[in-house]
Protein backbone atom coordinates (compact mmCIF):
# COMPACT_ATOMS: atom_id res chain seq x y z
CA UNK A 1 0.00 0.00 0.00
CA UNK A 2 2.95 2.31 0.68
CA UNK A 3 4.54 1.39 -2.67
CA UNK A 4 1.22 2.04 -4.42
CA UNK A 5 1.00 5.50 -2.79
CA UNK A 6 -2.21 4.63 -0.92
CA UNK A 7 -0.78 5.36 2.54
CA UNK A 8 2.40 6.92 3.93
CA UNK A 9 5.14 5.03 5.76
CA UNK A 10 3.99 6.69 8.99
CA UNK A 11 0.41 5.51 8.40
CA UNK A 12 1.66 2.01 7.61
CA UNK A 13 3.19 1.71 11.09
CA UNK A 14 -0.28 1.76 12.68
CA UNK A 15 -2.38 0.27 9.88
CA UNK A 16 -4.58 -2.69 10.96
CA UNK A 17 -3.01 -4.86 8.24
CA UNK A 18 0.59 -3.94 9.10
CA UNK A 19 1.44 -7.46 10.28
CA UNK A 20 -0.28 -9.36 7.48
CA UNK A 21 2.17 -11.58 5.61
CA UNK A 22 1.75 -10.96 1.90
CA UNK A 23 4.47 -13.28 0.61
CA UNK A 24 6.38 -16.20 2.08
CA UNK A 25 8.73 -18.77 0.63
CA UNK A 26 7.32 -22.28 0.83
CA UNK A 27 3.63 -21.43 0.50
CA UNK A 28 3.43 -20.74 -3.24
CA UNK A 29 4.38 -22.97 -6.13
CA UNK A 30 6.52 -20.21 -7.66
CA UNK A 31 7.63 -17.76 -4.94
CA UNK A 32 8.73 -14.30 -6.06
CA UNK A 33 11.37 -13.13 -3.58
CA UNK A 34 12.71 -9.59 -3.65
CA UNK A 35 16.23 -9.57 -5.08
CA UNK A 36 18.85 -6.81 -5.07
CA UNK A 37 22.26 -6.84 -6.70
CA UNK A 38 24.79 -5.25 -4.37
CA UNK A 39 28.43 -4.74 -5.36
CA UNK A 40 30.47 -6.45 -2.67
CA UNK A 41 34.10 -6.07 -1.66
CA UNK A 42 36.25 -6.94 1.32
CA UNK A 43 35.65 -4.63 4.24
CA UNK A 44 31.92 -4.21 3.72
CA UNK A 45 29.57 -4.97 6.60
CA UNK A 46 26.03 -6.09 5.80
CA UNK A 47 23.02 -6.08 8.08
CA UNK A 48 20.16 -8.28 6.92
CA UNK A 49 17.14 -8.02 9.19
CA UNK A 50 13.40 -8.35 9.56
CA UNK A 51 11.08 -5.47 10.29
CA UNK A 52 11.07 -6.63 13.90
CA UNK A 53 14.37 -4.75 14.22
CA UNK A 54 13.53 -1.68 12.17
CA UNK A 55 10.15 -1.17 13.85
CA UNK A 56 11.81 -0.97 17.26
CA UNK A 57 14.99 1.01 16.51
CA UNK A 58 15.58 4.20 14.54
CA UNK A 59 17.70 3.96 11.39
CA UNK A 60 20.34 6.35 12.75
CA UNK A 61 20.69 4.28 15.93
CA UNK A 62 21.07 1.07 13.90
CA UNK A 63 23.65 2.75 11.61
CA UNK A 64 25.63 4.00 14.61
CA UNK A 65 25.91 0.49 16.06
CA UNK A 66 26.63 -1.24 12.75
CA UNK A 67 29.52 1.16 12.05
CA UNK A 68 30.91 1.38 15.61
CA UNK A 69 33.72 -1.09 14.92
CA UNK A 70 32.62 -3.94 17.18
CA UNK A 71 32.67 -7.56 16.00
CA UNK A 72 29.77 -8.81 13.90
CA UNK A 73 28.64 -11.04 16.77
CA UNK A 74 28.76 -8.22 19.36
CA UNK A 75 26.94 -5.87 16.97
CA UNK A 76 24.20 -8.42 16.29
CA UNK A 77 23.74 -9.08 20.02
CA UNK A 78 23.59 -5.35 20.83
CA UNK A 79 20.97 -4.76 18.12
CA UNK A 80 18.90 -7.74 19.27
CA UNK A 81 19.06 -6.69 22.92
CA UNK A 82 18.11 -3.11 22.07
CA UNK A 83 15.13 -4.20 19.94
CA UNK A 84 13.86 -6.50 22.68
CA UNK A 85 14.39 -3.82 25.34
CA UNK A 86 12.42 -1.37 23.17
CA UNK A 87 9.41 -3.66 23.29
CA UNK A 88 10.14 -6.41 20.78
CA UNK A 89 6.54 -6.44 19.57
CA UNK A 90 7.42 -8.54 16.51
CA UNK A 91 9.90 -11.32 15.83
CA UNK A 92 13.41 -9.86 15.58
CA UNK A 93 15.63 -11.61 13.05
CA UNK A 94 19.02 -10.31 12.00
CA UNK A 95 22.45 -11.26 10.77
CA UNK A 96 25.55 -9.08 10.60
CA UNK A 97 28.13 -10.10 8.00
CA UNK A 98 31.69 -8.81 7.62
CA UNK A 99 33.07 -9.55 4.16
CA UNK A 100 36.72 -10.61 3.82
CA UNK A 101 39.00 -11.56 0.92
CA UNK A 102 38.61 -15.20 -0.13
Amino acid sequence: MVDAGMISEAEAEHHPDSNVITRAIGFEDDPQPDVWLIPLRAGIRLLICSDGLTKELRDDWIRMHVTAGFSAEATAQALLDAALDAGGRDNVTLIVLDLHEA
